[in-house]
């Protein structure tokens, strides 16, 4: 198997804006389950007998992604398109993570999630 240095795999989330993100807190699903958080706790719970675990990055409240930030919350590094399928189905399909949000300003109760399937 040869891989590109560059390919992997993973969700990311990005500050697009002009201004800092303020995490005022984050829900996560798996197959329509709601797990709480996106802490270690749902981490362990999605991944459990998976083939191999990613690299986890939590958003906690107060956490803050400066603009321009980019932060895998997920990283399958290196990613192979026949063997971490898995992956794939389980992040595009199976992973949903929503993260609330505010400005410096605060109030305005952002929310930044993929859209349904």
């Amino acid at each position: 198997m040869r891989l590109k240095p560059d390919h992997r795999a993973g969700l990311l989330a990005v500050n697009a804006g002009l201004g800092p993100a303020l995490v005022t807190s984050t829900e996560v699903y798996f197959d329509g389950t709601h797990l709480g958080q996106w802490n270690l706790s749902a981490f362990h719970h999605v991944f459990a007998g998976a083939p191999r675990e990613p690299v986890i990055s939590a958003l906690f409240t107060g956490s803050t992604l400066l603009p321009g930030d980019k932060k895998y919350l997920l990283l399958l590094d290196p990613f192979d398109d026949t063997a971490d399928a898995w992956f794939w189905e389980m992040v595009a399909g199976r992973l949903r993570i929503e993260i609330r949000y505010e400005s410096l300003y605060g109030g305005e109760n952002f929310h930044a999630a993929p859209p349904p399937l």
